[in-house]
Parts: C-alpha cells; sequence; structure tokens
C-alpha cells in the first residue's frame, strides 16, 4: 500500500522540478512518461531529485523500474523504511 505521505511529497517534488509541470491531479497509477508527459531527461531529473530528498540512492536498473507514481511512491517508501524491494 502506498504510503499518502510520500504520495503528498513527491508530488510535490515534482512540481518543484518539472520546468512548466503542475502537479494538480497527479494521481497514483499516472504513468510518468505516458500520462504526465515525462521525457528521458525528465525522468533523471526526477530520480536525482528523489535522491536528493530522501537522501537514498535509486541505482539505473531500479530507476527505469519506476514508471508510474505508484511505483516511485512504493519504492521511496521501502527505502525510507529500510524494507528490501523488487519490482
Amino acid at each position: 500500500m502506498s504510503d499518502p505521505h510520500i504520495f503528498a511529497e513527491f508530488v510535490e517534488l515534482l512540481g518543484a522540478t518539472v520546468e512548466d509541470f503542475s502537479p494538480e491531479g497527479v494521481v497514483l497509477d499516472d504513468a510518468l512518461k505516458d500520462d504526465l508527459g515525462f521525457d528521458s531527461l525528465i525522468m533523471l531529473e526526477v530520480v536525482v531529485a528523489i535522491e536528493e530528498r530522501w537522501g537514498i540512492s535509486v541505482p539505473e536498473k531500479e530507476a527505469e523500474k519506476l514508471t508510474t507514481v505508484r511505483a516511485a511512491v512504493d519504492y521511496v517508501a521501502a527505502k525510507v523504511n529500510g524494507v528490501s524491494r523488487t519490482a
């Protein structure tokens, strides 16, 4: 189950990180590329922002699995709560 606090912080992070992006209306099941229109450069910026915000490392293989808002939120929640995660 996705952490609502991390979801709210993640949506706020998207608004602060992605130029000309309004985070209003973002839902857990939004696909980052297809629904939100994030290209590979924006995805890299989002991953870097995740690493900086939560002080975690997101290896490239794991970053490739962050295809939806839910996947990203669940990944962050698992990392900050010390739970091993495989997608």
